[in-house]
This record gives structure tokens, sequence and C-alpha cells, in this order.
């Protein structure tokens, strides 16, 4: 746009100054001053440099889901909580004596083999016990699951902000050498003032420290990114697509409903059913268990051995025993009751602050792109006629195009950060938004 209103300009005094005397030296360094200007209202949607192919954000979910090992060991601790529930619902190993008298008796040795059976029911008390606890399992594998996404999806977005970030800021700094350049030549020519020459030199010298803080941010995002996916620590990662940035259509109302239900409150609900059967487990102690055997006796100095079938049952005898494991699964059943409650209560919570978070995140990228951005760049095209016809200084405009970049960051920042937060909501809710 400037480049077309200076080229059009330029025209229009070229018609006017035929025969006049040649350009001064300082008219030839406002003429550069505008092509650098041009270059940079270039920068007002910068694009970083793309792979040949470019990494998508599902691939890296569908990698992380199959390789990262916090997800791997809760498929583990799940497929292994599966292998308890036979081992619950079935009876005691039953047991073989041997008895062989030590002094000469009437019965040589004597074999003897019984087997222990619990009060019925119970055996499916514990079986229903195990259930819940694979249900456990099963939702804490979900829960990891989730995480690790929710996570990969963050740190996705934080490096898709910092390419970004780095575009800008090289392109920035091209220009503020270019600039600082021009002042030099214009101070040395009596035409700009050496604060101005100043300002743009430490500007330079601060985007230069800048894009080196950017790098290494990058460098550690990418890490941590790798990690996530279980990849080597320095796996290069470039090329990043461009994430759609939708808009956030859930009211807090469904926000409220779908959380009701995620992985953590799963988890809590089934811990309260499995102390529920617990608590039912614990009246058992009040009766009595059974036993049953079979003895075999051999006989000295005769044929006749004996066989004799045995039942056994036992007393519940110790009242005061019983009755505190029966309250202590009571209480169990009762703080799980309120560990719920205080996790619904804090996931009520954390959805109201992420819902400030993306509706705000959501204004400022609204904000910057439809109204402080273009009007920045309105206000870098004034300063640059101004320079131009020696009506504003170097000051003021390295001023207007040091906002009209931080504006530019703000926007990039702001989009990032909305998409954190939706991921975060995600992650809350248990669903995908």
């Amino acid at each position: 746009m400037i480049g077309s209103r200076v080229k059009e300009q330029g025209a229009r005094q070229r018609a006017k100054g035929k025969g006049q005397r040649a350009k001064t030296p300082c008219s030839m360094l406002y003429a550069l001053c505008i092509i650098l200007l041009t270059v940079a209202v270039g920068i007002a949607h910068p694009t970083p440099v793309f792979a040949e192919e470019p990494v998508f954000l599902n691939d890296l979910i569908k990698y992380a889901a199959d390789n990262n090992p916090k997800i791997k060991a809760a498929k583990l601790g799940w497929a292994r909580m599966i292998q308890k529930y036979p081992q619950a619902v079935a009876l005691e190993d039953p047991m073989l004596k041997y008895s062989y008298p030590t002094e000469r008796m009437e019965t040589r040795y004597e074999l003897m083999l019984s087997q222990k059976f619990p009060f019925p029911g119970k055996l499916g008390l514990e079986g229903d016990m195990v259930a819940k606890e694979v249900e456990m399992a099963k939702a804490m594998y979900d829960k990891e699951a989730r995480d690790v996404i929710v996570a990969v999806k963050k740190s996705f977005y934080e490096l898709f902000y910092i390419d970004n970030a780095i575009a800008l800021t090289e392109q920035n700094k091209n220009v503020l050498e270019h600039f600082t350049k021009v002042g030099t030549t214009d101070y040395a020519l009596d035409a700009t003032a050496l604060n101005d020459v100043l300002r743009a030199q430490s500007q330079y010298a601060q985007v230069s420290y800048d894009l080196i803080l950017l790098k290494e941010m990058r460098a550690a995002e990418m890490t941590r990114l790798n990690t996530l996916l279980n990849r080597e620590p320095e796996h290069k990662i470039e090329g990043l697509e461009k994430p759609p940035v939708k808009p956030f259509e859930h009211s807090l109302d469904d926000l409220y409903k779908l959380a009701s239900n995620n992985e953590d409150v799963k988890i809590a609900e089934t811990k309260i059913k499995k102390d529920e059967i617990g608590a039912s487990i614990s009246k058992y102690k009040y009766l009595p268990e059974f036993e049953l055997g079979l003895n075999y006796k051999d006989i000295m100095e005769t044929s006749r051995d004996e066989t004799l079938v045995t039942f056994g049952i036992s007393i519940p005898l110790w009242f005061s025993k019983n009755k505190a494991a029966n309250e202590e699964a009571r209480i169990n059943h009762e703080k799980s009751v309120q560990e719920k409650n205080a996790i619904k209560n804090e996931v009520y919570n954390q959805i109201k602050n992420i819902y400030f978070r993306i509706t705000n995140s959501d204004r400022l990228v609204k904000l910057y792109s439809s109204s402080l951005i273009p009007q920045a760049q309105r206000s870098m095209e004034i300063a640059e006629t101004w320079y131009r016809e020696r009506q504003g200084s170097l000051s003021g405009l390295l001023e207007t195009q040091g906002i009209f970049y931080n504006f530019q960051l703000a926007y990039y920042r702001a989009v990032a950060d909305y998409l954190k937060n939706i991921a975060e909501m995600e992650m809350v809710t248990g669903k995908r938004l």
C-alpha cells in the first residue's frame, strides 16, 4: 500500500521536476527510507517458512498416543487390574496336610485335605469391588491420555507463537539495521539528531537480544514436545501447520455439564461405589466362614483304615474388632463422597477461570486484528510521509514502527493463548471442544 503511494507521489514529483537540478544526497536518503518503510510495513502479516511437508498437530497427537510412556504405563496398569478379577472371585487354595507320628502309635500316618469357603455372597461382592477398580484404572488411562494430548497441543501452539515471533523479530531487526545506517548517514549530513541515531541503535541491540532469547525458547519448547512424543530431545520440529482459530461457542452451563462427567469425576464416583461395596463386605465380618475337609488314617496292624469327613466353622467372637472394621469402611465411603464434592468444586472453579481467559484472549485477537494493527499501520504511513517531507523525526518513525511490531507480537501471543486455553478447557471437561 505504501509502496504504491510512494510510486504515485514520485511520478508526480518527476513530472513537476523536469529541468530542475539533480537530487541532493539528503533527498536520496529520504527515498531510501521510503523503500525501507515499505519493507517494514511488509511485516504486518509475516509468514513463517514452512517445510515441504508441514508438521500437523493431529499427527503429533496420534504419535504421542502410541508412544508416550505415561500413556503406555497407564494402559498396562489397566491391563494389570483386569487380571485381579479372576483372583478375587476364586476360592482359597485347598490345604493338604501330612502327619507322621514320631513315636510308635496305632496310626502310622495321616492325610488331611481341607478347603475354606466364605459366607455365601462374599466372593461375588469382592469380584464387584475389583470390577470397580478396573473401571478406575480405565478412567486413569483415559485421564493420562487426555493430559498428554492437551500437553502436546499446548506445546504445539507455543511453538506456533515462537515461530511467528522469530519471523517478526528477524524482519524487524533487518528494518532497524537499515534505519540505523540511514540515521547515521543523515546525522553525518546534519539531517537528523544524534538522539535519534542512538535510539535506532539501542532498539536494534534490543531486538537482536530478543531474537537470541526467542530461539533459545524455541529449542526448550521443542525438547518439551519431543519428550511428550518419546523422541530424542533434539529431534528437529520445523514447519508447523497454521492451527485454525475457530470461535468458541460453548456456554458456561454447557461446560459445567460436560465437566460433571470428566475422568476425574468418574474416578471419584467409581471410588464411591467401590467403597459402598467395601462397606457391604465389611458386614461379613460378623458372619462365619466354613471349612470342609477329608482325613485319611493308615492304621497299623489292621486292614481297616479310617476315612473321616470334617466340617469347621469360624466364630466371629471379637465384636469390637469387627465393629471397628465396619466403621472404618463406613468412614472410608463418606471420605470418598467428600473427595468427589471437592473435585467437582475445583473443576467448576477451573472452568470459570479458563472460560474467562478464553473470552479475554478472543477479545484481544479481535482487537488487534480489526483495530490496533490497522491503526498502527496507518500511523506508520503518516510517520513515513512526515519523515519524507521533513515534518517528522526518525525518533517518531521508530516509535510508530515499534508500536506496530509490538502489536503484531501481541496478536500472535493472544492467538496462541486462546488456543492453549481451549486445550486446557478440554482437559477439565474431558471433551474435545
